[in-house]
C-alpha cells in the first residue's frame, strides 16, 4: 500500500489556493525560510536561507497557479524571462559553471522555481537537496547577498537594454 504524502482535503486547498502559504504577504522582507531580494515582472525572488548552494533563490510566480500551463501566456514567458535572467545573474556573479531550474511544486503546488548555481567539485554532482546540509550565513552576509543579487541584477538589465538598443540602430 502505497503512503499519502498529506490528506486530500489539506491538498485540495492548496490546489485551490485557500491555503497556499506561498500567497500569503509579499510585502515581508524576510519569512522562516528566506529574504525578499525584489519582485520581479513575473513574481517575487527570494534568496534561500539555507545557503547549501552559494546563491540558492526561489521564484515566486505572482497569482495562484498550481501549473506553469495554467497561467495566462503572457504570465508564463514572464515567469521563464526571469527565472532565465535571475540565473544569468547568479552564474555572472558567483561564477557558477552550471545553472540547475526545478519547477517542482509536490508540497506546495503554486508555481516556483528553484534557481540552484552548481559548481564544478561539488562532492555530489548529481544529486542535490536534503542531503546536502545545512548552510546558514551571519545576518550580515545575508543582507550582502540580497544587495549583490539585486546589483547584479540591475547590471544585466542595464546590458540587455545597451544590446537592445544598439540592434534597433544597426536595423535602421
Amino acid at each position: 500500500m502505497s503512503k499519502i504524502w498529506m490528506p486530500l482535503a489539506k491538498w485540495r486547498g492548496l490546489i485551490d489556493g485557500d491555503t497556499c502559504p506561498m500567497c500569503g504577504d509579499q510585502s515581508a522582507d524576510e519569512n522562516e525560510y528566506s529574504y525578499k531580494i525584489a519582485m520581479l515582472e513575473s513574481g517575487r525572488l527570494q534568496l534561500q536561507k539555507n545557503q547549501f548552494i552559494k546563491g540558492y533563490c526561489i521564484l515566486i510566480a505572482e497569482g495562484h497557479y498550481s501549473e506553469l500551463h495554467s497561467m495566462p501566456t503572457d504570465h508564463q514567458a514572464a515567469f521563464l524571462r526571469d527565472m532565465v535572467r535571475v540565473g544569468a545573474a547568479l552564474t555572472t556573479l558567483f561564477g557558477a559553471d552550471k545553472m540547475n531550474y526545478e519547477i517542482l511544486g509536490n508540497g506546495i503546488p503554486h508555481v516556483h522555481a528553484h534557481i540552484k548555481p552548481r559548481y564544478y567539485g561539488e562532492g555530489t554532482p548529481r544529486r542535490i537537496g536534503d542531503s546536502a546540509g545545512v548552510h546558514h550565513l551571519t545576518a550580515e552576509e545575508y543582507q550582502q547577498r540580497v544587495a549583490d543579487i539585486r546589483s547584479a541584477l540591475q547590471q544585466l538589465e542595464n546590458t540587455q537594454h545597451e544590446r537592445s538598443t544598439e540592434k534597433r540602430y544597426l536595423i535602421k
